[in-house]
C-alpha cells in the first residue's frame, strides 16, 4: 500500500489572464484531495492556471486562501 499523498498547495498563474490583476500579495491555494497534475482543482473552487507546487504544512498562515473550501482543507499547526 502506499503512503498518503502530502496536502500541496499552489498559486495562481495569471500570466494567461488578459489584464492580470497582480498588484497585492499572492495567496496560496490547497489542491483537492486526490487532484492529479494533469486535472488541478483547488477546494475553493477557483478555476486558473496553477504554479508553484508547495507542501501545505510549508506555508504561512498569512499567505494562505481564506476562500470557503480552501479555509476548511488547510493542515493544522504548519507554519505561522
Amino acid at each position: 500500500m502506499s503512503a498518503p499523498l502530502e496536502p500541496t498547495a499552489v498559486q495562481v498563474d495569471a500570466s494567461w489572464y488578459r489584464n492580470p490583476q497582480t498588484s497585492g500579495g499572492r495567496v496560496y491555494h490547497m489542491l483537492r484531495p486526490g487532484t492529479s497534475n494533469s486535472d488541478e482543482r483547488v477546494a475553493c473552487g477557483k478555476y486558473a492556471m496553477f504554479a508553484g507546487h508547495t507542501p501545505a504544512r510549508m506555508i504561512d498562515n498569512a499567505i494562505r486562501c481564506q476562500r470557503n473550501g480552501c479555509k476548511q482543507a488547510w493542515p493544522t499547526g504548519g507554519a505561522s
